[in-house]
């Protein structure tokens, strides 16, 4: 039976959920800090099936924005009932990395973004952005403008999760 197959994204900071512009969290250095932008990519998703077996949903990218923190993203309809954990990528695959984003309809996880979340075709796509405030006068008010973005085939990983999913009304 064929089902749609959704994620949703719980974005927080420790046991707190995170608000963009809002949540100021501690660091592990005791400076406090704001996030003001985190998005990320995930690719080459496979789900767990109970009988050992995995299913690849190919060609599936999802651009996750913490700026959107109830949002539904559709992996698109596939054959899956129940599953007992997945695989996934964090970053854009190598075969895809380098490729142009002007080549994908709008509304795709790799066209254009605003803002960018191309760095180049050298570079390619930057696998998460993560931009904020952070504390460097120790009054504990974020103050100074950071970013970090991450980058390069290199740093393209592989995240194991498991537990398990059920299908709700032909949703998965």
């Amino acid at each position: 039976q064929n089902n749609d197959v959704v994620f949703r994204f719980d974005h927080r900071v420790g046991p707190e959920a995170l608000a963009l512009n809002s949540t100021i969290f501690t660091l592990p250095d005791g400076r406090k800090a704001l996030l003001t932008r985190a998005e990320f990519y995930i690719a080459e998703i496979e789900l767990n099936k109970p009988d050992g077996s995995k299913l690849p949903l190919e060609n599936v990218y999802l651009l996750v924005n913490a700026n959107t923190p109830n949002r539904t993203y559709s992996a698109g309809v596939w054959p899956v009932e129940q599953i007992t954990g997945l695989t996934l990528h964090l970053g854009v695959d190598a075969a895809h990395n380098h490729l142009d984003p002007s080549a994908y309809p709008a509304g795709h996880p790799l066209a254009n973004q605003s803002p960018t979340m191309h760095w180049g075709w050298t570079a390619g796509y930057r696998f998460m952005a993560i931009e904020g405030l952070l504390d460097q006068n120790g009054d504990n008010i974020p103050e100074t403008i950071f970013q970090y973005h991450n980058l390069g085939d290199n740093l393209y990983q592989t995240v194991e999760l498991t537990g398990a999913g059920t299908l709700a009304n032909g949703v998965m």
